[in-house]
């Protein structure tokens, strides 16, 4: 494809990347409280109608995310940073830079500042949400939008 092709499938369109543990703070999700950060998460970064989704979890919380944000693509991984891996592996294979403009990371985990600083590099607009205790100081360093969102839904039952 040529670089004209290229620029017009991607103008105006968005990516937001999901790490559901992060977002709301705990490691064992229920649905609510995936359906909570969610809610949050819509009104923070105001996502568009034909926005697309990637929603990352481990393995043992596949019910919750599924049911609790159900439109999107879910990807899953047990194991320590199970779900961090799960979205670099979509931020290094996707060619995300050549079909979006703008990347919407919601997760704080400084492991993927490195894989998100790639794709600054590679033209890609960047955007970072998370709780604000769970903003790493490599996400920080970024210096891209950051928006935080309160964890007041971190009680949902």
């Amino acid at each position: 494809m040529n670089k004209k092709t290229l620029q017009a499938i991607k103008a105006n369109r968005t990516i937001h990347l999901i790490d559901i543990e992060n977002l709301c703070g705990s490691c064992d999700l229920t649905i609510a409280s995936v359906e909570n950060a969610r809610e949050a998460y819509f009104a923070a970064a105001q996502p568009n109608a034909d926005d697309l989704f990637v929603i990352a979890a481990s393995n043992h919380n596949q019910e919750a995310a599924a049911f609790g944000w159900p439109n999107g693509k879910h990807v899953f991984r047990s194991g320590q940073d199970g779900a961090d891996i799960e979205l670099a592996l979509v931020m290094i294979n996707e060619h995300l830079e050549q079909r979006f403009q703008t990347v919407v990371l919601a997760s704080g985990d400084g492991g993927l500042a490195p894989f998100a600083e790639h794709l600054i590099q590679l033209g890609s607009e960047l955007k970072v949400v998370s709780l604000g205790r769970s903003l790493s100081h490599q996400m920080r360093a970024l210096h891209c939008p950051i928006l935080n969102i309160e964890e007041t839904f971190g009680l949902a039952a």
